[in-house]
């Protein structure tokens, strides 16, 4: 979380925090997921990673059996003002909360998105206007594979 010169680690090269320990935990922004989703890419596939994906688009996704890595809080909640910091990394002030979570949408109906998420279970419904308000507050990070045309 913290290197012995005060600066912060940057979700925008990698974890932050320690994955094991849910108390000094915070995450990882979609870059370096796609780096390593690139090396692990299933012949024939290619990554899609992307800031700016609404939902629905992600959605259509889904519904074509092409699970979705997102970007989300632990609680699934949108975060509020307060919950933002001024977090100082080597590569500059960014403003976040760390609240990072990851989940991927597995499924959806017009209710729920449905979600694996590594702290809680799979397929997990999480009511659908919380999920996308929580996702778009996020950054609308994501990614999935394609086929390669």
């Amino acid at each position: 979380m913290e290197y012995a010169d005060g600066f912060k680690g940057d979700p925008n090269e990698g974890f932050v925090g320690d994955m094991n320990d849910e108390f000094w935990a915070m995450g990882v922004f979609v870059s370096p997921i796609a780096d390593l989703a690139n090396q692990y890419a299933p012949i024939g596939y290619t990554v899609v990673a992307s800031e700016k994906t609404p939902l629905d688009d992600l959605l259509e996704q889904v519904a074509s059996g092409q699970p979705v890595w997102t970007l989300v809080t632990i609680d699934f909640i949108p975060p509020e003002n307060s919950d933002y910091k001024l977090w100082e990394t080597r590569n500059g002030e960014l403003y976040l909360t760390t609240n990072i979570h990851a989940a991927v949408i597995t499924g959806f109906n017009d209710t729920y998105i449905y979600v694996n998420d590594p702290l809680e279970t799979k397929d997990r419904p999480i009511a659908r206007q919380q999920f996308e308000q929580t996702f778009n507050e996020m950054g609308n990070q994501s990614l999935y594979f394609t086929p390669i045309s």
